[in-house]
């Protein structure tokens, strides 16, 4: 007996679209199965999704979460239905893979958006008109991104760095307004707090365990979607609330709001990210320079342990 699966998927720019949400694509996934498929005694395996700002045009289908997860579960006979093609498919190399994986697992695609139709697989108008919406999907996807691009160089240029606390700021920062009219203001209840932790910090040498054990009390004080980011254990007691009161000390920073510009705003990061909580001499050098040039020197000498970028998974699809 064959299933049908189904996929929904969401991306950033669609998340504020309320009819492509994952629940409405869910409602009408399951509203065709119901309709098309269920009474030819096809089960139903459920819907599953990239609900996480997934980019098809970016990220490989068998790449995604739930792709990997339906690649594994369906079995020659199957049915796929998804809402919208772009759902699935907004890159021509993706496509054609997965194409052929569906055919030589006999797999039947449902596409709700075009009525419901099953895809002939293998008729080359079928898979002509296929090839020719994905390319489409491409092409807005493309242009979406150039569009965004133009506009955050726009902001740039006029001296506004676009990604700077978009909505929360760093511990010792409020940010005030909405996108266009944001406004940045020093919080000195936390601004005193971090600096009661520098004073500690500096008086003797710390572990990662204690600096984080000593900097949970105040956890509650953080941005939730700071709290949220991960575990808080590893220095994150460092990194989310001494180092920001530390930067803003070194760059002599008198009104936050100058970290929306865009060269400020590199320069907080890059200071930032010199620092170590197992380095508190680094930190010291960098508060006595002299100059800014000479703080982004000290931090610049300062190795920083990247993660090595993972290498393109090979396709599980066999054809």
């Amino acid at each position: 007996m064959s299933t049908a699966y189904g996929y929904a998927r969401i991306s950033h720019h669609d998340g504020f679209k309320e009819g492509d949400s994952i629940n409405s694509q869910k409602m009408r996934i399951e509203g065709y199965y119901k309709m098309m498929l269920e009474a030819s005694g096809v089960t139903f395996g459920g819907v599953h999704t990239d609900g996480k700002n997934c980019s098809a045009s970016k990220v490989n289908f068998y790449q995604r979460p739930a792709g990997k997860a339906l690649v594994a579960i369906m079995q020659p006979g199957d049915h796929f239905i998804i809402d919208k093609l772009d759902r699935l498919w907004r890159s021509l190399e993706d496509f054609c893979r997965l194409m052929r994986w569906f055919k030589s697992q006999r797999i039947q695609v449902h596409i709700v958006d075009m009525r419901g139709c099953s895809v002939q697989m293998g008729t080359p108008m079928g898979d002509f008109m296929l090839q020719m919406m994905v390319s489409i999907a491409q092409l807005e996807a493309s242009m979406i991104s150039s569009r965004t691009k133009q506009a955050l160089e726009a902001k740039r240029k006029a001296g506004v760095e676009p990604q700077a606390f978009r909505g929360w700021g760093p511990f010792g920062i409020d940010v005030t307004g909405k996108k266009g009219d944001r406004k940045l203001h020093w919080n000195w209840e936390k601004r005193k707090i971090a600096r009661d932790l520098i004073d500690w910090w500096f008086s003797d040498y710390r572990t990662a365990k204690e600096i984080d054990d000593r900097c949970f009390q105040y956890v509650h004080l953080l941005e939730s979607r700071q709290r949220g980011m991960s575990k808080f254990t590893f220095g994150n007691g460092f990194r989310r609330l001494m180092k920001p009161e530390l930067t803003f000390q070194i760059m002599r920073i008198e009104d936050p709001n100058q970290l929306r510009n865009p060269k400020e705003y590199n320069d907080f990061m890059t200071i930032g990210e010199g620092m170590s909580c197992a380095r508190p001499d680094l930190a010291r050098a960098m508060l006595q320079s002299t100059s800014r040039e000479e703080a982004l020197l000290i931090a610049s000498r300062r190795k920083i342990k990247r993660r090595a970028k993972k290498a393109d998974e090979p396709s599980p699809l066999a054809f």
